[in-house]
Parts: structure tokens; sequence; C-alpha cells
């Protein structure tokens, strides 16, 4: 990810992503310490098909604890 928005004055973010596959299969990056460009070199295995749909969700870790929330 690159040029995430800073929500919160005074910290930076601890970003994380959240692959989902149809809507159930769930995998999730590591989480980067205070950077607004998080760069994530993983690989997952997930068994999609044509008519599949992939969804990935950037979070901040200490708002997705608490309030859920995304970028």
């Amino acid at each position: 990810a690159s040029d995430l928005v800073k929500r919160d004055l005074f910290s930076l973010f601890n970003p994380f992503a959240v692959v989902t596959t149809d809507g159930a299969d769930l995998r999730q990056t590591a989480i980067f310490k205070r950077t607004l460009t998080p760069y994530w070199n993983e690989t997952f295995e997930l068994a999609i098909k044509d008519s599949s749909t992939i969804q990935i969700q950037v979070f901040d870790q200490r708002k997705f604890r608490r309030h859920d929330q995304g970028f």
C-alpha cells in the first residue's frame, strides 16, 4: 500500500491487510509498525474460481481492535 491517509494527529498507523475470498476464506498479513507505506511481500494460497470475488482491506491494528475501522 502507499499514501495511506493519516487519520490520527499524534501517531502513525500499524497497518495490516485482510484478504477475503468469496466472503469466507480469510487471510491476514503481518503488521507493519508506524508507517503509511507498508510493503507486504507475502504469499497466500487461495482456492478461487472464475466467479470468485477477492477483497483486500487495509486496517490499522489499534483502530481495528477498538472500532473495527479501516483506512
